[in-house]
């Protein structure tokens, strides 16, 4: 109970000091709050704060919490920007991280897709040399690339050309292919059935002897920041 009275009497005659006293309501009022933070101070928080939210938006582009996955890993691709470059582009994971020529790079399988149905984890291209910390890849879009496919449930056998537009070209004629049949990997080089794309437009060939098609992909070319590198010498 006397501690409750003593309390209270405190409580009275400080309020009595700040209304008599208002320049010790002040120096009080500054005691209690936290001093305001310079302006460099300031500057490093804003600056720290960005690079946080750099990292992070950085980090949910790659879907494993750790860039290493089995046989695989995920690699951020180098900006082309303002070439916009698509034929062949470079990685910043190498030798040290166990990339080596020949393995096979794969859009990752929760990249945003924008064809329906959505073709995810599908086929890239090849990793045509390998340095220290950096690698360079050969995509589809260059025109000296070129494998094996086959298309649909059928297997049939057809061979993809690479270029700024794939196609999958020296289709049979009589082969019973439409627009919208999967295309997959089937060359010796690479794990066999790894999803490419999808038929569209198919047309005769030039010299009418087979058919071709323009291959329709799950993604955008200049949109690619991250790719699944997988070793094809551990399949």
């Amino acid at each position: 109970m006397r501690e409750q009275t003593a309390l209270v009497i405190s409580i009275i005659l400080l309020l009595i000091a700040v209304f008599a006293y208002p320049v010790m309501g002040f120096k009080l009022r500054e005691a209690f709050m936290a001093a305001e933070p310079t302006a460099e101070e300031y500057n490093n928080l804003v600056r720290e704060n960005i690079a946080l939210k750099t990292v992070a938006a950085l980090r949910a582009q790659i879907p494993e919490t750790a860039r290493t996955q089995g046989n695989s890993v995920y690699a951020f691709v180098y900006s082309r920007y303002p070439f916009n470059v698509k034929n062949e582009l470079l990685i910043d994971a190498g030798r040290v991280r166990g990339v080596a020529v020949g393995d096979m790079a794969l859009i990752p399988y929760d990249a945003p897709a924008r064809t329906e149905p959505k073709i995810q984890g599908s086929f890239l291209g090849v990793v045509k040399e390998v340095r220290e910390t950096t690698s360079v890849v050969q995509t589809i879009f260059d025109a000296r690339f070129e494998r094996a496919v086959r298309i649909g449930s059928e297997g049939i056998d057809a061979l993809i050309s690479g270029g700024n537009e794939p196609r999958v070209t020296l289709i049979p004629k009589r082969a019973d292919v439409e627009k919208g049949t999967i295309v997959y990997a089937a060359s010796p080089d690479l794990p066999y059935g790894i999803p490419i794309g999808t038929l569209e437009e198919i047309t005769p060939s030039s010299d009418a002897l087979f058919r071709e098609a323009k291959l329709s992909l799950g993604y955008e070319a200049n949109e690619i920041k991250v790719l699944r590198i997988v070793s094809v010498g551990k399949k």
